[in-house]
């Protein structure tokens, strides 16, 4: 009885505190966390070192060559910046010194070519 209860407090707290973030967080034709910046979406893709981010406008894929991002790990009093350079495909890729840990808080910061810069937190 009393793992029912834990088991049911902790569904009702997850659920309250996504509530409270503010945003769905949607999954990418990918298998990614998407979201809206800046007018552009952004899926974001995690790998065990690897960071990519694909770009979408109006869900058709656009070329990210022209865009700057940096993502912004922090795990435990772990924190590290990976720029995220263009490649052949279109997309934006960066790899971590070590390896990304699961449930790390994760923050894009997307600079646009003709635009201001816009940070949002996965």
């Amino acid at each position: 009885m009393k793992a029912l209860v834990l088991i049911v407090a902790l569904a009702l707290f997850s659920n309250a505190s996504y509530a409270q973030h503010g945003r769905d967080i949607v999954t990418g034709p990918h298998d990614g966390k998407m979201q809206d910046i800046g007018g552009v979406e952004v899926e974001l893709l995690v790998g065990e070192r690897e960071v990519t981010l694909c770009l979408y406008e109006r869900n058709a894929p656009i070329d990210a060559r022209n865009f700057k991002a940096v993502v912004t790990i922090v795990s435990g009093s772990n924190r590290e910046r990976i720029e995220l350079r263009p490649t052949p495909t279109g997309r934006l890729t960066g790899s971590s010194t070590s390896a990304l840990r699961p449930y790390s808080a994760l923050s894009l910061e997307l600079t646009p070519p003709n635009g201001p810069s816009a940070t949002i937190k996965f």
